[in-house]
């Protein structure tokens, strides 16, 4: 199906998926501090948003490139969004892309109400891997940055990991 505008677009999106909850889930605690890191997947409609907000989150790294868009319009207005997508092809992530993350989450967390978001489109790999890279620059070692990720959300799959541990070494945090 063709759609004429990219509003019309997004509202068929937001209708399609606005229905089922979030899939999310939120890391209990890391040396970010209690439940100050979330992650999962796509924010698909303004009910998703409405969830983050009531759980206190007030930031979100889009990790999907095909979601940038969507995450800006649907949370934008609510949350500050770094739309930082890069596509789930199983390559290496770059530094740079990394690097975004971690300074964007680094001066989030400095307010001590803040809460990150971290999502790709199903929260598997992209969004995981987001996350994994920011407790590593907080100072928590490989096992334990995938440990805490993985007994929140189990399906994570943080296949980008490697290029996380490369891209903080590149951009010269050391620690964990």
């Amino acid at each position: 199906m063709a759609y004429e505008s990219e509003e019309e677009y997004f509202a068929a999106l937001e209708r399609y998926w606005g229905a089922d909850e979030l899939d999310w889930d939120v890391i209990p605690e890391s040396n970010a501090g209690p439940g100050r890191i979330g992650v999962g997947g796509g924010i698909w409609a303004s009910t998703h948003v409405d969830r983050l907000v009531d759980a206190g989150f007030t930031h979100v790294v889009c990790a999907a490139e095909e979601l940038e868009a969507l995450s800006l319009r649907l949370a934008g207005h609510r949350l500050t969004v770094l739309p930082n997508g890069t596509d789930d092809d199983g390559q290496p992530k770059s530094p740079s892309w990394f690097g975004r993350i971690v300074s964007f989450t680094l001066d989030a967390l400095r307010d001590p109400r803040a809460k990150v978001y971290f999502h790709c489109s199903a929260g598997v790999n992209r969004g995981p891997s987001a996350a994994y890279v920011v407790l590593r620059a907080l100072g928590h070692t490989p096992a334990e940055a995938f440990g805490l990720i993985r007994d929140a959300r189990p399906k994570a799959g943080i296949l980008y990991s490697d290029s996380a541990d490369a891209a903080l070494e590149a951009l010269g945090f050391t620690g964990g």
